[in-house]
């Protein structure tokens, strides 16, 4: 398999355990996955959290006040660059808050940067709602 294949497959298994961690309430395992200056950044553009543990944090306040119903991604589009990685990719979420439910279609794009060896997520910008 030509190198870039693998680095986009590790990529993709990246993601998935990202998400894994994540939709099924174990959120303190993104810290494998996290560069310790990542950011999220909202669809308009805010930062809505910087760092390691205030972006597991966001994570974890999510979880606290809703339980998630479903959660589904598309095949993510990965473009490497040498060490630096950009995923596009749209998800379908449902999850319940107040006894009240939402469902949410989205884009997010991630970037990633290869360091020692190891890809490691410095932003995930949720893109928009479709």
């Amino acid at each position: 398999m030509e190198t870039k294949k693998i680095e986009q497959e590790k990529i993709k298994d990246i993601l998935k355990n990202v998400n894994i961690a994540w939709s099924s309430g174990n959120p303190e395992d993104l810290m494998n996955y996290f560069h310790d200056n990542m950011l999220i950044i909202s669809p308009d553009m805010k930062i809505l959290g910087y760092g390691k543990e205030n972006c597991i944090k966001s994570y974890i306040d999510f979880l606290n006040q809703a339980t998630i119903i479903d959660y589904q991604k598309n095949v993510p589009e990965i473009h490497i660059f040498e060490n630096t990685a950009i995923v596009f990719y749209t998800y379908n979420i449902s999850w319940k808050t107040n006894n009240k439910l939402f469902n949410e279609k989205g884009k997010e794009i991630y970037v990633l940067n290869k360091h020692k060896n190891k890809w490691l997520i410095v932003m995930r910008k949720i893109a928009s709602k479709l």
